[in-house]
């Protein structure tokens, strides 16, 4: 269980990583945009100046005109992408938060069925036992609704003994595989 949760975590800060970069990139892209057309805005102002005073230079300023307006909607289609990298990163950054603490909520209820086992399996054992009382096995995880005999196949991540009775006290039924 503990191996789950430290996979999720690491398989989640690559993502986040990937993630950044993803939206530095973008945010880089949006900045380069930025500065293109505080650039082009100021040549075309010289521009619209020197064609008040020289017609011919009129078509360098429509030609400004034309590059500030198609830099302008390039910039806006990468603040636009920017943004949405943004929220994609926040989105996967609260389903990995979120599936963090799922894997750490069962990794504390495996940890506590495990010590109630333990704990009950303490007192059964201080307690004379019946020969009417057979050992069955419970997987280790506290998982499952079942007891097993020894070495059932369906008990995936270790067995723990257990006095019939205390199963049964459990609301256990026996596995369909081994009994």
């Amino acid at each position: 269980m503990i191996k789950r949760v430290v996979k999720a975590l690491i398989v989640g800060v690559f993502v986040m990583a990937l993630n950044t970069v993803c939206f530095a990139s973008a945010l880089t892209d949006f900045q380069a945009a930025q500065a293109q057309v505080a650039n082009l805005t100021a040549q075309a102002q010289q521009a619209a100046v020197l064609a008040q005073t020289d017609p011919a230079q009129a078509q360098n300023y429509q030609v400004l005109q034309t590059q500030l307006a198609q830099a302008q909607q390039r910039m806006q289609a990468l603040q636009a992408a920017a943004a949405q990298e943004l929220q994609q990163q926040q989105a996967v950054a609260a389903a990995q938060q979120q599936q963090s603490q799922q894997a750490a909520l069962q990794a504390q209820q495996a940890a506590a069925v495990k010590t109630q086992v333990s704990q009950q399996t303490v007192i059964q054992a201080q307690k004379p036992q019946s020969s009417s009382d057979p050992i069955v096995y419970i997987a280790a995880t506290g998982d499952g609704d079942c007891y097993h005999h020894s070495g059932c196949r369906t008990i995936k991540h270790g067995e723990i003994g257990i006095p019939l009775s205390q199963a049964q006290a459990m609301g256990r039924r026996p596995c369909g595989i081994c009994y």
